[in-house]
């Protein structure tokens, strides 16, 4: 920060003002004590001391006192300004030690608050891994303990809940999806702690692994595909049109509308990873939109022809 001439002669004024007030706090049992030398190794500074506290206790008392204070708002402002900074440098000893008083408090609760946020991600780290461990010795987590661990753990554990969690359903979902079932807590916590509604990811995720599960729940899958689409669109994000796959394959196990299947599918398909899932249909991803094609061939077949989807017989 650069001082231009008027702010270097007001910080001047008030230097000059507490130490003012630091000489009358000196001399206030009526007796001046010059700098003195008390034995070899000890000098009294005397009045200096007091003036040099009385410099810091004039600067301390504007940045400690509500309020703004004008310096060109005329001379009854400077004449209050100049009386501030002598009080202020006359408890320069009292403001000083008050200053450092807090700021150690504030270190302290800073400390204490890091070593909680540490302990309670240590904590909650040791019950994810815990959670996910496919070892039949160990004891299994209840999913309020889990859920309430991740809640208050800081936010870096939570990032670090959500990427364990997602690795383990990828790593699971086609061959083992009686094991992904165990990340839904961990989803549900995360989602429970984005009260803004910001992270649409979370809301896909646990998707994902309710149509996926056995038995799916495509309802709810449903559900929270919905509600990821409203956060992605309502944050302005690009891509992430698996949602509307997916959302869509949900929608053709509830029999939903035509229209709202083939919306979703429309929205989907100029994005090149899941345009090319809708044109050339995998019967082990996809079953469900292949057979749904097929039982409405007549009225979809102009849309079928229109974007060359490759539809394998059932």
């Amino acid at each position: 920060m650069i001082l231009n001439q008027s702010d270097l002669l007001l910080w001047l004024i008030i230097g000059s003002a507490g130490m003012f007030g630091g000489f009358l706090y000196g001399i206030k049992d009526k007796k001046l004590v010059l700098p003195h030398r008390v034995s070899k190794f000890e000098i009294e500074p005397g009045f200096v001391a007091d003036c040099l506290f009385g410099l810091a206790g004039g600067i301390l008392i504007f940045i400690l006192l509500p309020g703004n204070f004008d310096f060109e708002a005329g001379i009854w402002e400077g004449i209050k300004i100049v009386a501030v900074a002598v009080v202020g440098g006359y408890g320069g000893r009292a403001l000083v030690a008050k200053m450092l008083s807090t700021q150690f408090q504030e270190l302290e609760q800073d400390i204490e608050s890091l070593q909680y946020q540490n302990k309670q991600g240590g904590f909650a780290f040791n019950l994810l891994n815990q959670h996910l461990d496919d070892d039949l010795d160990t004891p299994p987590v209840s999913e309020k303990d889990l859920k309430e661990a991740i809640l208050a753990a800081p936010a870096s554990i939570k990032a670090v809940a959500f990427t364990m969690a997602q690795e383990f359903r990828n790593q699971n979902y086609k061959e083992h999806p009686d094991r992904i079932e165990r990340t839904i807590p961990i989803f549900e916590a995360l989602i429970e702690d984005d009260v803004t509604r910001k992270h649409h990811r979370n809301h896909a995720e646990l998707a994902y692994v309710l149509k996926d599960k056995i038995p799916p729940d495509w309802k709810r899958a449903e559900e929270e595909l919905t509600e990821a689409i409203e956060i992605r669109n309502k944050r302005n994000q690009s891509g992430f049109r698996l949602y509307e796959f997916n959302r869509a394959l949900c929608r053709i196990h509830l029999h939903f509308p035509l229209n709202d299947i083939k919306s979703d599918l429309d929205e989907a398909l100029p994005w090149p990873r899941t345009g090319d899932l809708i044109r050339h249909p995998d019967k082990a991803r996809a079953g469900a939109l292949i057979e749904w094609m097929n039982q409405n061939y007549d009225q979809l077949k102009g849309w079928i022809e229109e974007n060359k989807i490759d539809l394998p017989t059932t």
